[in-house]
């Protein structure tokens, strides 16, 4: 569907049929076009973004039906995560769950949410997600007068004390509105009115969005607080109500801690629903069963049961019923690996074969991570790679192997997944236990796994910041590794001298692999150059560019060994973190074989110190 915004969207149903016409009649760009019309100048009339735009709700950030602010982070489409399918759109709640089965009141029934949802008699009570948007955006006892109110009261201040004519520099004066007027904004006079300025345009538009989707809580709670919150914050006013994205409550904030597992989750990459690794199937209108074990939460499911993968629509990302069992978190928290190693069981999670075949266990639900990141490839995919049969001098020569993308099982485990190439000959730093104080029995530290460090990191209960799958520096860390910044690479010793050594041989080996192409070794002139974000990543450097049909197809086996190790470097960006010997060791015996000499004092384990004559 093709949205105000220019956005061409689907939700790969019938709803999308809804969502002709419940998108609204303008966008937030429609705002900025206004003002970027006279440079901001002004004074402009209202943009009215039309009745009940909730597939524009819905969509979020992705169809920009709010007005976005510059620099601000928005929630893409709330794909209701821990719901159903026949929950998590249009025709499900609105058709056939709706209220007394009337299907075409399209009335959807409240009673059909209380199963998950308790305590509630309606939308706007229903535990959990639901009320605590209602709450936020229109008030209550808890919260106070709630985001809407406050926004309102803003732009009435600000229109009588900020906001001044650019003619003739008076107060733009008061402004009411009123909701069953059109156009809804009116000055002290009772006349529309018609002086808002670049500031005051987007707010009124904005609070107009809240309005006029009465179930925006519902649709997509987040979204309608983040485009209220700031609008109120670029007016000059502040508030004391917790908005996901926002100040304390960021993706890495202090107090994150504290939101709901839902709303850390919808921070997170996992439901970054907007990005790549979840839009990268929209043409196809489904994501390949090749893929969908780690890019749908029902292919994901189906590994974990023991069931052969199958395509799935790009709807959900990977969200909770990919990780848990049940799809009422409130009644059944368990995940799959909790029943992993029972009759009948999930037997792919325990243990977890990797693309080398080695089998391999956590002991605990951090098999689920494994379960994806552990890249696609081996080292042992280098040696039996096929000749691609492209003579360019260079016989036999090969495609590149990806290992992909955020392969952190696989260095964890080192030489044991064997993610890396490994040459003959040379040893490897098997998995890393994080050894000494990353375990504590008596503060019950454990910063040795997926699940320590990246979901229970904090030494505080009530902030462990668990669905953002951010690991947090802290007190657990600084007591060790003194801190000389704000990134896990500034923690002292091993952390900083891992990532300053890995960043120094990849540099090393990088050009290592330009002066073996250009003629170094290779055989021919066939210079390489590599680009992270064009796959296949590496390029002829020719001048025609990332393109794919300027994909390199020259390598020889030494020069794809390196190549390989290069990217598995590169793609586990805290590499340094969960195995930095074993990266090392890659990277440097890399160099070795493309015949340079790798420099960094002192060398990785069990390598010498001048390994050139």
């Amino acid at each position: 569907m093709d949205f105000p915004s220019g956005a061409e969207l689907s939700v790969y149903s019938p709803s999308n049929i809804c969502m002709t016409c419940h998108q609204g009649r303008e966008s937030g760009l429609d705002v900025q076009d206004r003002i970027d019309g006279d440079d901001g100048v002004g004074p402009y009339r209202f943009i009215n973004i039309h009745y009940y735009p909730a597939a524009a709700t819905v969509l979020g950030g992705e169809a920009i039906g709010g007005y976005q602010y510059p620099g601000q982070d928005y929630r893409p489409r709330n794909p209701f995560p821990s719901h159903p399918d026949n929950y998590a759109n249009c025709v499900g709640c609105h058709m056939r769950n709706a209220e007394n089965g009337e299907a075409h009141t399209w009335m959807p029934g409240v009673d059909n949410c209380t199963g998950c949802h308790d305590e509630g008699d309606s939308f706007e009570t229903l535990a959990g997600s639901p009320s605590t948007n209602y709450d936020n955006l229109w008030g209550s006892t808890e919260v106070g007068q709630g985001l809407v109110a406050e926004l309102y009261a803003a732009i009435q201040a600000y229109s009588e004390n900020v906001c001044v004519l650019p003619d003739t520099g008076e107060s733009c004066g008061p402004i009411v509105y009123d909701s069953h007027r059109y156009p809804y904004w009116f000055d002290g006079e009772g006349s529309s009115y018609s002086n808002f300025d670049a500031t005051l345009l987007p707010a009124a538009y904005n609070y107009q969005a809240a309005q006029k989707d009465p179930a925006g809580f519902i649709h997509n709670g987040t979204y309608v607080q983040q485009i209220v919150h700031d609008s109120l914050v670029d007016l000059g006013g502040s508030t004391d109500v917790d908005v996901p994205g926002r100040g304390d409550w960021e993706l890495n904030g202090s107090d994150i801690g504290n939101a709901s597992k839902s709303q850390q989750w919808q921070l997170s990459g996992h439901g970054a629903l907007d990005e790549e690794p979840f839009r990268h199937w929209d043409d196809d209108g489904a994501v390949s069963a090749s893929c969908s074990k780690c890019h749908s939460a029902g292919g994901f499911a189906e590994f974990a049961t023991n069931t052969a993968t199958t395509s799935q629509l790009p709807t959900r990302g990977v969200d909770c019923v990919a990780c848990h069992e049940s799809a009422n978190l409130f009644a059944n928290t368990a995940t799959r690996w909790d029943t992993a190693d029972t009759a009948g069981g999930m037997q792919n999670l325990e243990p977890v074969e990797f693309p080398s075949g080695a089998m391999l266990t956590l002991d605990n639900n951090g098999n689920l991570c494994m379960g994806c990141h552990q890249g696609r490839s081996s080292g042992l995919d280098v040696d039996t790679a096929e000749d691609n049969e492209v003579v360019n001098g260079v016989d036999p020569s090969f495609d590149f192997i990806n290992i992909h993308y955020y392969a952190a099982a696989a260095t964890l485990f080192g030489s044991e997944a064997n993610g890396g190439y490994q040459y003959a000959g040379e040893t490897y730093r098997g998995r890393n236990e994080f050894v000494g104080l990353h375990t504590s029995n008596s503060t019950g530290r454990s910063l040795v796994d997926c699940m320590g460090c990246h979901m229970n990191s904090s030494p505080d209960p009530d902030m462990r910041a668990k669905h953002t799958f951010l690991p947090q520096e802290n007190s657990d860390c600084t007591e060790c590794h003194a801190s000389g910044g704000d990134k896990f690479r500034d923690l002292m010793t091993t952390p900083r001298s891992n990532f300053f050594a890995i960043e120094s041989l990849t540099a090393q080996l990088y050009t290592a692999i330009q002066d073996y192409s250009a003629d170094g070794g290779l055989g021919v002139d066939s210079p390489v150059l590599y680009d992270s974000h064009a796959y296949p990543y590496w390029f002829h450097d020719n001048g025609m560019g990332a393109t794919y049909g300027n994909r390199y197809r020259d390598f020889d086996r030494t020069l794809l060994r390196a190549a390989y190790n290069y990217q598995v470097a590169l793609k586990d960006p805290a590499g340094y973190i969960h195995n930095g010997t074993y990266q090392q060791q890659i990277v440097w015996d890399s160099i070795v074989d493309l015949g340079a000499c790798p420099n960094l004092n002192p060398p990785p384990a069990d390598r010498p110190p001048n390994p050139c004559p």
